[in-house]
């Protein structure tokens, strides 16, 4: 593969996860921006229910099948800003980072990027202290917003209707990591017909 281009499926043969990862759904960042923009005033003193399905997702209940967080290394969350572009979060359990994947980076400024992403860096310390993530003694670091990069060597889409492949084929990059190089803007039309052939055939996405 060459600095620059996509992953081929002969490159992915080759390479493995290296870290254990799961999922949320397209639901759990509505949660998550839902609860922020309804208690962000009284952030101090709101206390996340018991039975909040925040929770569920954490547990692995959500979506299925699933794992449960405190079995993983990595979850990848689809994050929609403004209704208007996805972007895709690969949060870091361990270091408290949060990595956002933008193939649209010019529609958001770094500022107001972060601004935007908020509601998960600070429903997270909240999800975790409440399913005992950290054990009985709690995050050892309470409730401070964890940390939130946006990654400067993503391939950039030319159209506004090309997020979907560029969300699919970040997700599929095994072990995704600031310092991975791969675009090549010529084969998304490719790439697009690949995707159809497999739900097509496979009814679903193979990774």
């Amino acid at each position: 593969m060459l600095l620059g281009e996509w992953l081929s499926d002969s490159d992915l043969e080759l390479d493995v996860f290296t870290q254990k990862f799961t999922t949320t759904d397209t639901l759990f960042w509505q949660k998550v921006d839902g609860c922020w923009r309804m208690n962000q005033k009284t952030w101090n003193k709101y206390i996340l229910p018991e039975d909040d399905i925040l929770i569920d997702y954490a547990m692995g209940l959500y979506p299925r099948p699933s794992l449960k967080w405190s079995e993983v290394d990595v979850i990848y969350v689809p994050i929609n800003l403004r209704n208007t572009h996805w972007v895709l979060g690969v949060v870091h359990l361990r270091s408290r980072r949060i990595y956002i994947y933008d193939s649209l980076k010019s529609i958001n400024k770094p500022n107001r990027l972060k601004t935007l992403i908020t509601p998960i860096a600070m429903l997270l310390p909240r999800i975790l202290s409440a399913t005992k993530y950290y054990g009985e003694n709690g995050d050892p670091k309470g409730d401070k917003e964890w940390d939130i990069e946006r990654l400067n060597n993503i391939p950039q889409q030319t159209k506004d209707g090309d997020y979907g492949i560029f969300f699919y084929q970040i997700f599929r990059i095994p072990d995704a990591q600031p310092s991975n190089g791969y675009t090549n803007r010529r084969r998304i039309d490719w790439f697009r017909e690949k995707m159809a052939m497999e739900l097509f055939f496979h009814k679903e996405l193979p990774m």
